[in-house]
């Protein structure tokens, strides 16, 4: 099975009080739909969140995980339809499932050409591509980290500002996304990067917020991917290029830099040099 990444725009949703505006009852009703829409554990997640900005992104990541779980599940080989999907979003330029309001969404066609391998939705469409909700369960490992009871399928979840991500294989796999502009990034570097890190940052000048936002999201993912958290990623050197695991692995990164204020990893240990 190929692995899938997909993408979902929560942009228009608000993310404060003062955002609240006409739209409300729109925004009600798209999460009424998607509540309905969603795995029984997902549902019990968004019953305790009442702000509707991180209520969208709870029932958003149960919308991807429906729809992923579909196509992994119900396509013959697993891969076919998503194949035949990138190719068409290859060839039109842009990443698939975008309508034209979800060009605008995500940026002008040049904007996206490079991150055509992700799936990419709004709350609408997404939700007008799914019905009766696969009963998905799930097992927890040590440290928390999720898995689907009886099903060979792995999978992570992110989400961060306007978006939520959805990465799924049949192996293990981290995905992080992080919008640009938290502050303290001086404090969170000496808290949780390496020396190295740490001196590639304070010599990199005007890029210095790109690449704190590159390793940031590059721990996160990784301390998804080994279930340890960022408490496991301390220390750890993820530099490109000189990654240094306490597990002795090497890594296998899929990052994005395209959507403007947003960075996104995705993590998976070596296997073969077929995964390079």
């Amino acid at each position: 099975m190929q692995d899938r990444i997909y993408l979902l725009s929560i942009e228009d949703f608000p993310g404060t009080e003062k955002e609240r505006g006409g739209g409300v009852e729109s925004c009600e009703s798209l999460l009424a739909e998607a509540f309905d829409k969603v795995d029984c554990e997902r549902r019990k997640k968004a019953d305790h969140i009442k702000s509707v900005r991180p209520r969208a992104a709870c029932l958003g990541a149960g919308l991807l995980m429906q729809y992923a779980m579909r196509e992994a599940m119900y396509t013959g080989e697993h891969t076919e339809s998503w194949r035949q999907e990138t190719a068409l979003a290859e060839k039109n330029g842009i990443a698939a499932g975008l309508t034209e309001k979800g060009v605008g969404s995500f940026g002008k066609t040049q904007e996206v050409k490079s991150v055509c391998d992700l799936m990419c939705f709004t709350f609408p469409e997404l939700l007008g591509r799914l019905n009766v909700p696969l009963a998905l369960q799930y097992r927890y490992g040590a440290n928390g980290k999720p898995y689907l009871q009886g099903d060979p399928f792995y999978f992570n979840l992110s989400h961060s500002g306007n978006y939520v991500i959805c990465a799924v294989s049949t192996r293990e796999i981290g995905a992080d996304i992080q919008q640009h502009g938290a502050g303290g990034m001086e404090r969170l570097a000496q808290r949780f990067f390496s020396a190295d890190e740490v001196s590639a940052l304070q010599a990199c000048g005007e890029e210095r917020e790109a690449l704190f936002y590159r390793l940031w999201t590059r721990k996160e993912a990784y301390g998804k991917l080994t279930g340890r958290g960022i408490a496991g990623a301390l220390e750890v050197n993820l530099l490109p290029g000189t990654e240094e695991t306490p597990e002795g692995r090497k890594l296998v990164w899929r990052e994005y830099g395209e959507i403007k204020g947003y960075s996104m990893a995705i993590c998976q240990f070596l296997y073969s040099e077929r995964d390079m």
